[in-house]
């Protein structure tokens, strides 16, 4: 994972990022585009959500 820029909202974060890696299985490389929203409460994370090219990710897992 490697996170690019960071975007402060106050009570919400948004990362941009890229997932970067090798499937040990298949040997094929991913290079997906991340966004992560995270929401925060007096300091605790009360929420998370992920955004990512899941049509990259499974194409380099092999699914079908």
């Amino acid at each position: 994972m490697l996170p690019k820029e960071f975007h402060d909202a106050g009570d919400t974060v948004v990362v941009e990022g890229r997932y970067t890696g090798k499937h040990n299985e298949t040997g094929k490389h991913l290079d997906a585009q991340f966004c992560h929203v995270w929401k925060l409460s007096n300091g605790q994370v009360t929420s998370f959500q992920q955004y990512v090219d899941t049509a990259q990710m499974q194409e380099v897992a092999g699914a079908e």
